[in-house]
């Protein structure tokens, strides 16, 4: 059973509290209110009112998971909006939050890598605990007022000392490869997160393990470390044979397993110790399609299979499993086959005019592919522009080329569903990214989805219900939910099996609209 999403809006909350040093009353409070009207966004309420999306959410909490008809918004005054923006810049995300310079984690800097902080660093020794028990009573005194006002109402922070161990391929005897870098980048975005949340976290142990990835030195690890045996928790590694080997050991010394990496691992379904920290790929389906559906009934869109001569398998599951559930809604969709290239003739056949809608559904999810539709489906868009909706959805590949063909994206209407969230520009993101940079004096490597926001992300969600008394240990009530920046966590688990261990269930449906504007909406199974 899902339990109740009591932090549906706690990523937001988090960086938005965290990002203003002064209290609402310090500036202007001048505020309107806006009626939502089928179809609106946040970001395009936010563009109306020419205030930031995060000033709306601060007043609407329940903004962050997406917008309904009929709905009244509180928005802020431009006033208000400013002088946060204002802030915001200057002073950047946790700027006054941050411990002194003596205080930071200690963190390791291979010497390849760029200059380290200027505070002490230490090496990233094997089982050392390198938050060095962040402190609370360095948070200035209004810092720690605005977020005990945002936060502290929801919990009672624990007085036991939570520890986290973290086993990962950290390569620290070499020079580092860039998925080295990953990994560290992983790690330096939980000790973002754990400062971020200090001031509820009285005692943490964050506990770091090297495997170089060798399964050797893992197993001589979890023979020797009795400390792994008192882990609230352990995330584990993206090599599938170490996992398997930490489950067992999960299973046989009662420790939870968190596995976000390892994304075909069954390991969960026959071991109540492991978690799988991201949705499925059949409940990823199955939950993107009945997104579809709905989009179709909400706004009157006649599906579009897009029929590629050399499909690819993935995607034609999809697209077959797609065109079932569209048909048992009711929906007649229309095919359109092609062999080299889609092109603006070929979809000529479409009815035209006012009413005509239309969504597009491709059996190919690689850049090639994307290449070959969007053009003519932008084509075909401008043909009939201001008559008809006309969107393209679909899990593409090419998701992963945000900055090379994000344009094309935006042209064309596209909505993908995914596990994360690829928008790296959005406030949050941002915010956080920036936090890296001051901490570390360099960005974290570049990627989609982004290790360092993973890492926040991952740390912000266990941490926080650790920090509030739940535990990751079958037989007691699953963890709250974690809407991110980047990446999401909801568990379920079968009540009917006990011996299968939660797995996360949330997902984004990301639209890429007209106007450059990113929207992400968390959807779960």
């Amino acid at each position: 059973m899902k339990p109740a999403n009591i932090l549906r809006a706690f990523a937001a909350a988090l960086a938005i509290t965290l990002a203003a040093s002064a209290p609402l009353a310090q500036v202007s409070t001048s505020i309107t209110t806006h009626k939502v009207k089928k179809g609106e966004t946040l970001y395009g309420v936010a563009r109306q009112y020419n205030v930031p999306a995060d000033s709306i959410i601060r007043y609407n909490p329940s903004a962050v998971n997406g917008l309904l008809e009929g709905q009244n918004l509180i928005i802020p005054g431009v006033g208000e909006a400013k002088a946060a923006t204002e802030q915001q810049q200057n002073a950047g995300w946790r700027d006054a939050n941050r411990p002194a310079q003596a205080q930071q984690p200690a963190v390791e800097q291979p010497a390849a890598q760029q200059p380290a902080p200027a505070a002490q660093e230490a090496p990233l020794n094997d089982g050392v605990d390198p938050t060095a028990q962040i402190n609370p009573n360095a948070v200035a005194a209004s810092d720690s007022a605005a977020v005990g006002d945002s936060l502290n109402r929801c919990i009672a922070p624990v007085e036991r000392t939570i520890t986290v161990s973290l086993i990962q391929p950290f390569m620290l005897q070499r020079v580092p490869t860039q998925k080295d870098q990953l990994t560290t980048d992983f790690y330096r975005g939980m000790l973002i997160a754990a400062d971020s949340l200090r001031t509820l976290l009285p005692h943490v142990k964050l506990m770091v393990y090297d495997t170089r990835n060798d399964t050797k030195r893992l197993e001589n690890y979890l023979a020797q470390e009795p400390q792994l045996r008192e882990a609230d928790i352990i995330i584990g590694p993206d090599n599938a044979e170490h996992l398997a080997i930490i489950a067992n050991y999960c299973r046989e010394n009662k420790v939870p397993l968190l596995n976000n990496f390892v994304l075909r691992d069954t390991t969960y379904l026959a071991n109540p110790y492991v978690l799988h920290g991201n949705i499925t790929s059949p409940d990823m389906t199955t939950t993107a399609i009945h997104e579809l559906v709905t989009m179709c009934r909400n706004d009157s869109i006649t599906p579009v299979l897009l029929h590629a001569e050399k499909p690819d398998k993935d995607m034609k599951s999809f697209v077959d499993a797609a065109q079932k559930a569209l048909e048992e809604a009711g929906f007649t969709p229309r095919t359109i086959e092609y062999s080299s290239a889609l092109t603006v003739e070929d979809l000529q056949g479409l009815p035209a005019g006012p009413g005509n809608n239309y969504i597009f559904i491709p059996n190919g999810s690689a850049l090639e592919d994307f290449n070959r539709y969007a053009k003519a489906i932008t084509a075909f868009k401008e043909q009939n522009l201001g008559t008809n909706i006309i969107r393209l959805f679909g899990y593409p590949e090419w998701v992963t080329f945000r900055e090379k063909n994000q344009e094309l994206m935006h042209s064309a209407e596209t909505y993908i569903y995914s596990r994360f969230n690829p928008d790296s520009h959005s406030f949050n993101a941002r915010d956080v990214l920036a936090a890296f940079q001051r901490w570390y004096r360099h960005s974290p490597v570049d990627g989609v989805p982004s290790q360092a926001l993973w890492g926040f992300d991952t740390g912000c969600f266990v941490l926080y219900n650790l920090a509030n008394g739940f535990s990751f240990r079958p037989g007691n009530t699953l963890p709250v939910s974690y809407n991110g920046v980047q990446n999401s966590y909801s568990f379920i688990r079968d009540d009917r099996n006990p011996e299968q261990g939660p797995a996360n269930t949330a997902m984004y449906i990301v639209s890429y609209l007209p106007g450059g504007f990113i929207d992400a909406r968390i959807v779960e199974k």
